[in-house]
């Protein structure tokens, strides 16, 4: 059975998360980068979506999907998260959805 693996982005609040979803064989592990960066996620959403990636040690190439959180929460922040997430889908060519939260 193959990999997959899921790379989720959220910065509606004063957080800004990165996170990847890694499922081989029946087993599921998260790894994850999590900090309080108010007013600073476009500096460091970016560089946070490389660690989890480094973590896992596999290249984006691998990735299957990417998630970004749209709502509810800052504007700003929902659109620095959109933005990050479509540029990493548009370059690796992967699907790119939005995931409501409850």
């Amino acid at each position: 059975m193959s990999s997959l693996y899921l790379l989720a982005l959220d910065a509606s609040s004063s957080a800004c998360s990165a996170a990847l979803l890694r499922q081989a064989g029946g087993q599921r592990e998260c790894l994850a980068r999590y900090e309080m960066t108010p007013r600073a996620h476009t500096k460091r959403l970016m560089p946070m979506v490389d660690e989890p990636l480094a973590d896992a040690g596999i290249a984006p190439q691998a990735l299957n999907a990417i998630a970004f959180g749209r709502g509810p929460g800052s504007f700003t922040g929902l659109r620095i998260a959109a933005g990050a997430a479509q540029r990493v889908g548009i370059r690796l060519r992967l699907p790119v959805a939005g995931c409501l939260y409850p």
